[in-house]
């Protein structure tokens, strides 16, 4: 990851749009680098490390930051006390902490960056048949209703190009001028879910955009992958890449996964700078 981010800032492009899309979902217990828990490394903290090193290049081109989330938020908030899951896995916590942090993410980045014209979106994209399922057997599919025992579908899936609409829409939509840090479904910004059940599973938990909970998983993000550096709120952005020094953390990460380049990010080093990218530090 710091191979690719340095070649890219030193070709002076601008990143327009950064799309934090890689995940997993209900995977087995998996512990990777100094002992995260997977779901967690990859769907969130591999996003926030690389556009921690890309932040040079998406201020210099007012880029977008879209944070691809999930309606599995509302399994769990970030559980604190045990955010690694060192004690009671659970597949389906483990992806909805996941992807509240995907959420929160973005309204901690566009509350900072903004001021640099730079703005963050978190978005569900609905629920589509792909590999992402591939942790989960026939029978569970059956238990959770999206298939009966013959095969049959149980769910309005939506087709991959539908699924991607609300990415694109986030990442290009002039309706999204001026704003940002807000979730988004079905090409539009969604309501607050207020557990009326009303909205049928619709919209966004609270615990997924409270300021204070998006405050402090930057800050833990941050010491997890290395960027420890503290700043003011009114610095403006580096034009370097972060000074940190980072642990060789490389060992017991899957071959060919999106989390290996992730570790590779993880090595022992320091670049000068003089302050660090303004929404990363603690």
């Amino acid at each position: 990851m710091h191979g690719f981010s340095d070649r890219f800032i030193a070709s002076g492009r601008s990143v327009d749009i950064l799309l934090a899309n890689a995940g997993v979902i209900a995977s087995p217990l998996t512990r990777v680098g100094p002992g995260w828990e997977s779901q967690f490394a990859t769907n969130h903290l591999g996003h926030f490390a690389l556009a921690n090193l890309l932040w040079p290049a998406l201020t210099s081109g007012g880029g977008r930051v879209i944070s691809v989330s999930s309606r599995g938020h509302k399994a769990s908030g970030i559980r604190w006390d045990d955010l690694q899951f060192e004690r009671d896995y659970d597949k389906w916590k483990a992806y909805g902490q996941a992807k509240t942090a995907n959420v929160l993410f973005a309204v901690q980045l566009d509350k900072l960056a903004a001021p640099h014209g730079v703005r963050a979106f978190s978005v569900y994209p609905g629920g589509i048949q792909t590999p992402l399922q591939r942790h989960l057997d026939h029978d569970e599919m059956v238990r959770l209703g999206w298939f009966d025992r013959d095969g049959n579908t149980s769910v309005d899936w939506k087709s991959p190009e539908h699924g991607a609409a609300t990415s694109a829409w986030a990442a290009t939509s002039p309706q999204l001028t001026g704003i940002g840090g807000v979730y988004c479904e079905d090409c539009d910004v969604a309501e607050v879910d207020t557990g009326t059940g009303e909205g049928k599973g619709r919209g966004v938990s609270p615990w997924a955009i409270d300021p204070d909970q998006a405050a402090r998983l930057r800050d833990v993000s941050a010491r997890l992958t290395g960027s420890t550096r503290s700043l003011r709120a009114d610095m403006p952005a580096c034009p370097q890449l972060y000074a940190g020094t980072y642990r060789p953390i490389t060992t017991g990460v899957p071959s060919g996964s999106v989390f290996t380049a992730v570790m590779a990010a993880a090595v022992s080093r320091t670049q000068p700078c003089e302050m660090a990218p303004l929404w990363a530090a603690s």
